[in-house]
């Protein structure tokens, strides 16, 4: 079957690690998306009819639409690999195939499919862990994980080349902000549940999670963070543009405005770092995040366009987001996977819900993410991510 390009991973699915305020717990969220997978289950039963299979699984969640899932064992061939979910219920999930009608046989086995072959972890230790793209036409910069220094976030940075996972060169941010670069987790340290999403392609990935969700599950997202290659405006390439989004405190401020472009905002409440500059030199520290549009910072809360129209022809307008980095705001590259909505939604568009569209490249899914502070049972926007892809 078909590798799938981009491939998102939630809370809500069958077997996901737990999030929560403890030390490590993050981790155990990156191992499984970025390279394991997770959820692993033997199907009851498996039967195509007219290109249609229908898999059959025990209670205890089946697996959602639009996730890509992973089968093996099975006979014929053409069921093994990798396939994106129709639609499902409780105990069984449907998917297109190839394959000719009829029951398969075999010891079938199913999984949310992770990214182990374009993800890798270089180096790990006692709660913390260095992970890189694979991919050959990635920058393969690196990424350390130190989920143990207080349980309700972890520290990050980036570094262009490291040799063991607390040694490396070409740091960034800078060392002082790598003191307060931090993904929350958790508002408290508690073992309670934390809702997330992580949307990744083999050069890049966005995470967003719900730390008050650890006091109250109404509570929306907090700003989304990742780390990556994004979209070098350079057509002849742009090789230190990895960029890495960070929280600056866990004071819950940090989260005022909650949504896409607020996650990127440069200064004390956080930092889009770039790994360097054109040259390759210089570290370059801070950035953020600019529209085509204009208007409010914040996706899906900005009138520029006014009220979101659902109902009427071509009512969405969506930009993508743009990465300017520090001094000079120096425009290097555009998001990947990431969609900017500078219209008001309001109750137009719910969390996790899937939207439709098209692109250049064809039809794509969009899966809404709504985020706000703390406090906020309502959100303050919504972002769109891309599900179907490519991202570049």
């Amino acid at each position: 079957m078909t590798s799938y390009p981009v491939k998102w991973f939630s809370s809500d699915m069958r077997g996901a690690p737990v999030l929560s305020g403890t030390a490590g717990a993050l981790l155990s969220v990156l191992d499984a998306c970025l390279l394991t997978g997770f959820g692993g289950t033997t199907l009851q039963s498996l039967v195509v009819a007219g290109g249609i299979a229908t898999a059959t699984v025990t209670s205890g969640g089946a697996f959602p639409p639009n996730a890509v899932v992973l089968l093996s064992g099975a006979a014929p061939t053409e069921l093994n690999g990798e396939c994106r979910v129709l639609a499902s219920t409780a105990t069984s999930f449907t998917f297109a195939t190839s394959a000719a009608d009829g029951a398969a046989t075999g010891t079938i086995t199913v999984k949310i499919a992770g990214f182990g072959d374009a993800w890798e972890k270089r180096y790990g230790g006692t709660n913390k862990a260095v992970y890189r793209s694979t991919d050959t036409l990635s920058a393969q910069h690196f990424l350390r994980v130190d989920d143990g220094a207080d349980a309700r976030w972890a520290r990050v940075a980036g570094y262009t080349a490291m040799t063991d996972v607390d040694t490396g060169t070409g740091l960034f941010p800078t060392a002082a902000q790598v003191t307060e670069s931090r993904w929350l987790k958790s508002y408290v340290t508690s073992t309670a549940a934390i809702k997330w999403r992580l949307f990744a392609d083999s050069r890049a990935f966005i995470l967003a999670i719900a730390p008050g969700t650890s006091i109250n599950a109404a509570y929306t997202a907090a700003p989304a963070r990742g780390f990556g290659d994004p979209l070098p405006f350079d057509w002849a390439g742009d090789p230190w543009s990895t960029f890495l989004s960070v929280q600056g405190s866990v004071v819950e401020t940090d989260l005022a405005n909650g949504a896409i472009d607020s996650a990127y905002t440069a200064g004390a409440t956080g930092a889009l770092a770039l790994s360097m500059d054109r040259a390759g030199a210089n570290v370059s520290p801070n950035g953020s995040v600019r529209t085509l549009t204009g208007g409010a910072n914040v996706s899906g809360a900005s009138a520029t366009f006014g009220a979101l129209a659902n109902d009427a022809p071509n009512g969405r307008v969506i930009t993508t987001p743009m990465l300017a980095f520090a001094p000079a705001a120096d425009l290097r590259a555009r998001l990947p996977g990431v969609v900017h909505i500078p219209q008001t939604v309001g109750a137009a568009v719910a969390d996790g819900d899937v939207l439709t569209g098209n692109s250049a490249a064809g039809a794509r899914l969009y899966k809404a993410v709504a985020t706000g502070t703390r406090g906020q049972a309502l959100p303050s926007g919504v972002y769109l991510v891309d599900i179907t892809g490519p991202w570049r």
